[in-house]
């Protein structure tokens, strides 16, 4: 959690959200909840923001970890079956989605749980431009299904319920080849 901004994955997602919020959606609430937190940098990064925070997790590690930090919701479980009666202005995917199958009804799970006119976030792993550099890239394993571009991003949001507002393909300070987007339900 102490990597400077320049050098972290997740505070760079940070600070896109937050401007992309500020900038697009600055009547919405600051609620977010993230699916698969992991060691929880990004949720406890949003919080400090302002945020109100909420983390999914399925490993009661990860959750027992989170829950020492103090500064967000936790819940041990999968998503969308875990019950939370709150919805959120954004749901976060970063870089999950390419580990879970069902993967079109596990991105569908997050309409039920948005308010009006909120947001979905995704990262997934960039294969077209991962494949440039070899077979032999993280992009490529890590316990993924898939592996992303940006027409097979789109095909995802659609099949789910989703429309892309914005995406972008970037490479992260870590050297992934990463493709993010924000989603809103298809109208």
């Amino acid at each position: 959690m102490d990597l400077p901004y320049c050098k972290s994955d997740n505070k760079g997602r940070v600070e896109r959200i937050v401007n992309y919020f500020s900038d697009e959606k600055p009547k919405l609430d600051k609620s977010v909840c993230d699916v698969g937190s992991g060691m929880g940098v990004f949720p406890v990064e949003m919080a400090y923001r302002g945020w109100d925070v909420t983390a999914v997790d399925p490993d009661p590690h990860n959750v027992q970890h989170l829950n020492s930090l103090g500064e967000i919701n936790v819940y041990v479980g999968y998503f969308p079956q875990v019950q939370i009666s709150q919805k959120f202005s954004l749901i976060t995917f970063n870089k999950v989605l390419e580990h879970i199958e069902p993967i079109v009804e596990t991105l569908s799970g997050a309409k039920a749980m948005l308010v009006p006119q909120g947001l979905v976030y995704i990262e997934l792993p960039d294969g077209e431009y991962a494949l440039k550099e070899g077979v032999n890239r993280q992009e490529f394993f890590l316990e993924h299904f898939y592996a992303f571009s940006m027409p097979s991003l789109t095909i995802l949001a659609k099949r789910a319920g989703f429309t892309v507002e914005f995406a972008k393909r970037i490479r992260d300070p870590s050297g992934k080849y990463t493709l993010f987007a924000f989603l809103s339900l298809i109208e």
